[in-house]
């Protein structure tokens, strides 16, 4: 059995932009989970990496619906 390597130093910076509405309501969501957006974004990249890709489906829908075009 392959021994998983465990990655725990923290040492590079990832810079992205995203919708400021976005980022407030993921903020939001994760400090009620009591984490910060870094951590939030480690535990999905880590998970990306277990699962050798998205940790969550990802596939297109036939049509968006209301609520999804008023988020874009």
């Amino acid at each position: 059995m392959e021994e998983k390597k465990v990655i725990s130093k923290l040492d590079t910076t990832i810079t992205i932009r995203v919708n400021r509405d976005i980022k407030q309501n993921a903020q939001e969501v994760f400090n009620e989970l009591g984490m910060d957006m870094s951590t939030a974004v480690n535990v999905f990249l880590r998970k990306a990496i277990e699962y050798r890709g998205f940790p969550f489906a990802v596939r297109l829908q036939e049509k968006p619906n209301q609520e999804e075009i008023k988020i874009e």
